[in-house]
């Protein structure tokens, strides 16, 4: 993203003042550690301007992608919410066994029934983990959509 402009493109519509109710950056899966990345390496760079008012992300079965370290440091200057299904493998994936952790809030989408889901907040580093074969459904994109929406989100 940075060889592609990206970085360049976005300092300069923020200085434009093109931005003015900040930046939110999203992503599911790869694209969801994408974005956190992208937004650790802003806040390392330019703490005044990519603070915890200014920049949030919200990502969808992010896998971890960090160390411990990095993952307290970010946890306490990125505003992220991370939302989980109950079940997905993804973000339990490469895990504390190989020094990989999530920052953020997490918060765990669960089912109650066939048609209500509800959601609980969980410690930054949460992931639900299930060797469910079935599961991997947890995973796509539009479960997360359907979910949220069952949980009174808007449609």
């Amino acid at each position: 993203l940075w060889a592609a402009g990206v970085r360049e493109e976005l300092l300069s519509r923020i200085s434009a003042g093109e931005c003015p109710g900040g930046v939110h950056l999203s992503g599911h899966s790869l694209g969801a550690a994408v974005a956190s990345v992208m937004a650790g390496t802003l806040q390392n760079e330019a703490p005044e301007t990519f603070h915890p008012y200014y920049m949030s992300v919200y990502t969808f079965g992010e896998p971890r992608m960090v160390d411990d370290d990095t993952a307290n440091r970010l946890h306490q200057r990125v505003n992220k919410l991370r939302w989980v299904n109950w079940g997905d493998p993804i973000p339990a994936a490469v895990g504390d066994a190989f020094g990989y952790k999530h920052f953020g809030t997490a918060r765990e989408i669960y089912k109650k029934n066939e048609e209500n889901y509800t959601f609980t907040v969980k410690h930054q580093d949460y992931t639900s983990f299930t060797l469910a074969p079935n599961k991997i459904l947890a995973h796509k994109s539009s479960v997360y959509q359907e979910r949220l929406t069952k949980c009174g989100g808007t449609k």
